[in-house]
This record gives C-alpha cells, sequence and structure tokens, in this order.
C-alpha cells in the first residue's frame, strides 16, 4: 500500500523529448462567463487559486462560473518551490473579507464554495479564525450553499485546527486525510469507514478532462465501497492513479485507472499491495515504456514482510514495514538518493497507517524512521 502509507513518488523518470502531446495544452478561453468571474473577483478584492497558482484549467472552471477562493492575501509565509503562489511579507488580515467572499458566492449562485488560503506562520492561529469567519459569512447568505475547505497545516497547532473544525465545513462524511501543497485530500478515511490511498502511474492515454486528484478526493465523500468505486472512474477523467479502496466491513479493492479505461481487482485473500507501476494485464498495455524497477522492488520487498505477518498484522508490524531500509535507495523507507540529481531525488513525505474500524490514522512526518508516530481519531 504504498502511497497510502508511506507517501512517496516512485517510477523511472522518463525525460519528454519531442513535440508536446496536442492534449497538453490547454487553451485559457475566455467567453462572458469568465470575463464575469474576473470581473467578479477584482470588484469585490478577492483572490483566487486559480489566479495566484497559474492553474491551466481556469478557463474550463470560469466558464463553469466557478472558482477556488485564496484567504488572508495573496502572499505566502513559505517558498515551496513547486508552488507558483507569491511568498514573502504579507499583508495585515483584511477583516472584511470573509463578507466579500460571501457576496461572490452569492452572486455566482454556487451550490458548493471552495476555499483555500496562503499559509501565513505570522498569524498566532495561522489564519484559522479567518477561515471560521468565513463559513459563517457564507452561510448568512447562502445556507443552501456546502463549503468545503483546504487548509495549511497550521504548523501542527491543534488549537487552530479545532478552530476550523468546529466551524463544521461542509464537505460530505467527516474525514481525516493528508494532502501536499495547496492540493485537495486524496489520501485518507471518512466516517463511513471508506478509506483509499492512491499510487502514481503512468498511462500513455492521458487527456484533457477531470483532473484524478478530484477523483481520489470524491471517494472520500462515498457512504459504500461501491460509491467509492464509481468515485474512481468517472467518464471525462484526464488520467489515472492506481486506488486502494477499503471499507470497515473488510471489503478491499484495487481500482487500476487511466483516462479511457480501468480494471478492478478484488482482495480475495484480505491483502493487496501496490506501487507505482500496473498490475493489471489489461492495463500494462496502456503503461509507459519503463523497467520501474524502483517500483517492482519495494512492491516486492513490502509483500515479503506483509506474508510473513498475515493473520496476526498489527499496527506496530505496518509501522515496521514502513521503516523498513532494504535494497536503498529503493527501500520502503525512502530517503533521499546522493547519485541522483538534486530535483530527482525523492523521499518519503508522510508515513500513515489507517485503521478503519477504530476509525484512526497513525502519521508520522517525514521518513517515518526518523519520527514517531502520531494517532488522529475521527
Amino acid at each position: 500500500m504504498r502511497k497510502g502509507t508511506a507517501v512517496r513518488q516512485l517510477a523511472a523518470h522518463k525525460k519528454v523529448t519531442g513535440r508536446r502531446p496536442a492534449w497538453l495544452k490547454v487553451r485559457l478561453g475566455g467567453g462572458p462567463d469568465v470575463h464575469a468571474v474576473r470581473a467578479l473577483v477584482k470588484e469585490q478584492g478577492l483572490h483566487t487559486v486559480c489566479e495566484s497558482a497559474r492553474c491551466p484549467n481556469i478557463g474550463d472552471c470560469w466558464a463553469r462560473r466557478t472558482a477556488t477562493f485564496m484567504l488572508l492575501g495573496d502572499v505566502c509565509t513559505r517558498a515551496c518551490a513547486f508552488c507558483a503562489v507569491k511568498h514573502g511579507l504579507p499583508a495585515p488580515v483584511d477583516a472584511n473579507e470573509p463578507e466579500r467572499v460571501a457576496q461572490a458566492v452569492q452572486v455566482l449562485r454556487l451550490e458548493y464554495a471552495v476555499v483555500t488560503s496562503v499559509t501565513r506562520d505570522d498569524l498566532p492561529d495561522g489564519g484559522a479564525s479567518h477561515f471560521a469567519a468565513t463559513f459563517e459569512a457564507i452561510r448568512a447568505v447562502c445556507p443552501q450553499c456546502k463549503v468545503e475547505v483546504l487548509i495549511p497545516d497550521f504548523a501542527g497547532s491543534e488549537q487552530a485546527l479545532d478552530i476550523v473544525v468546529r466551524a463544521r465545513p461542509d464537505d460530505g462524511p467527516p474525514f481525516i486525510g493528508m494532502t501536499y501543497g495547496p492540493l485537495l485530500v486524496n489520501i485518507g478515511f471518512n466516517a463511513e469507514g471508506i478509506g483509499v490511498a492512491i499510487d502514481s502511474v503512468y498511462p500513455t492515454d492521458g487527456r484533457v478532462g477531470v483532473p484524478r486528484i478530484l477523483c481520489a478526493r470524491a471517494v472520500l465523500n462515498a457512504h459504500t465501497i461501491g460509491e467509492a468505486i464509481r468515485a474512481c472512474v468517472p467518464k471525462l477523467r484526464a488520467g489515472g492513479y492506481s486506488y486502494l479502496l477499503a471499507d470497515s466491513n473488510g471489503e478491499l479493492y484495487c481500482v487500476e485507472t487511466s483516462a479511457t479505461t480501468h480494471d478492478i481487482t478484488y482482495g480475495e485473500e484480505g491483502w493487496l499491495v501496490h506501487t507505482n507501476h500496473y498490475l493489471s494485464p489489461k492495463m500494462q498495455l496502456l503503461e509507459q515504456p519503463g523497467t520501474y524497477a524502483a517500483s517492482h522492488v519495494s512492491l516486492d520487498r513490502a509483500r515479503r514482510l506483509l506474508r510473513q505477518r498475515l493473520g496476526q498484522v498489527t499496527v506496530e508490524d505496518l509501522q515496521t514495514v514502513l521503516r523498513d531500509h532494504v535494497n536503498f535507495p529503493n527501500s520502503i523507507c525512502l530517503h533521499p538518493d546522493p547519485a541522483e540529481p538534486p530535483a530527482e531525488r525523492d523521499q518519503t513525505l508522510v508515513s500513515l497507517v489507517m485503521d478503519l474500524s477504530a476509525r484512526v490514522m497513525w502519521a508520522a512526518p517525514g521518513p517515518p524512521c526518523e519520527n514517531e508516530y502520531t494517532p488522529y481519531a475521527l
């Protein structure tokens, strides 16, 4: 359960040569709806991830009169290399911003609003109270509108997180999940006992469509394992993940997807392992050429370690597996390989173990050999 337990990027790094495929090029688009959203955002003095993060899908989303609002200004206190949002010394908090966001939601007649923010390490609560004020403002003018939030890490403050949780944003069943950067949650479980873990895979049939990360997030809105499977395979998806899905009844599936097809494997023996290459012969026909040696090595190692513990696996056993260093630099617990170029050095971002029956997630930041697991209960 590679990506869902020890989050990492495996697989052969493939250099892109020659002309880029047509589907990779996205027109920014225009039209009255795009101009209306742009004018509204400017009029209200608001910021959106769409603009600040230079999202290539801005034309499509704005043509549908929707946007992801970004609170607390457009300057972040952190300088993540992968993010296009400006960083530096941010301006003071605008106390009237929640009301202006609510007015924009009302004008756009949104039934579902997504709210995020820059990271504000300069604020005592990281901006948590500002999130809560925004929920209240939206509900005051649009009580039927559901609100989903993509929060920063609040520098690990549980008090700040509690402020947001108590504001009760509307995003389907309550869930605990993991995200990195300004992206949607794509690994976690919900109050219905539905869990999802994802692996990046590399098919050749990519196209313009629904980003795969939206599918992973949709799984956490599922009430049954069947709904979860359907969430993985919308017709207009742009690409695919390999999804490991499970529920608190012990049902377990691997759904390998690409843009145009998918295959489903049931965990008949009560366990499944996946890394970053397709296992289904059907899906392998669409896989980009490559050896995927690192992915195969870590898959086989994880299978061997888990097979030795079948029938008596504990949380501690899984944590031990995730700290395994055999086959470095292709080990399960992943550390940067000095032999690789700096930009291609991978490492485990966070290691997760989920108990769907108890609704508890154990998380260890960074390589788990360097940090202790902390339980988070739903």
